[in-house]
């Protein structure tokens, strides 16, 4: 019988293993705009850890899983870190982690003159370079098999 559903694997890079050591501060959200984001979406932005705000679901995921990469004029995706010195800090993405997150981590990337958005627009519309290649490997281990 061919399954297209590969094994489950146990988890070993988590959200914020991909996230960039020192984001860029023009990432950030200033106070009034997570004070809006918080009337909004209703959410409780003070975390212990960083983790993925998934606007969208009004929800912020403390699994150490990302929601999926959105094209950055959808305005759904944000990072939160835990506060510092009484200030949420709330941010996008930053080009690097919409790669990262997309399967691209050991290589270094030539962005050309291509503007965020553009940048974001390629990221969000592929594939996950590691799940396509784990969905291969097991079809043709069926296909091998018949």
């Amino acid at each position: 019988m061919f399954n297209l559903e590969p094994p489950k694997e146990k988890l070993t890079v988590f959200f914020k293993d991909l996230l960039d050591k020192n984001p860029d501060k023009s990432l950030f959200k200033n106070q009034e705009q997570i004070k809006r984001l918080t009337e909004l979406y209703g959410l409780d932005f003070i975390v212990n850890e960083r983790a993925c705000v998934d606007l969208y679901n009004k929800n912020i995921r403390t699994d150490g899983i990302s929601i999926t990469i959105l094209e950055p004029h959808h305005n759904k995706m944000r990072v939160v870190h835990p506060p510092k010195n009484g200030e949420l800090l709330v941010r996008k993405y930053s080009v690097e982690e919409h790669f990262k997150l997309m399967g691209f981590t050991d290589i270094k990337l030539n962005y050309g003159d291509f503007s965020y958005s553009q940048l974001g627009k390629m990221a969000a519309n592929g594939w996950d370079i590691n799940l396509v290649a784990k969905l291969y490997k097991h079809i043709f281990k069926q296909i091998e098999m018949i």
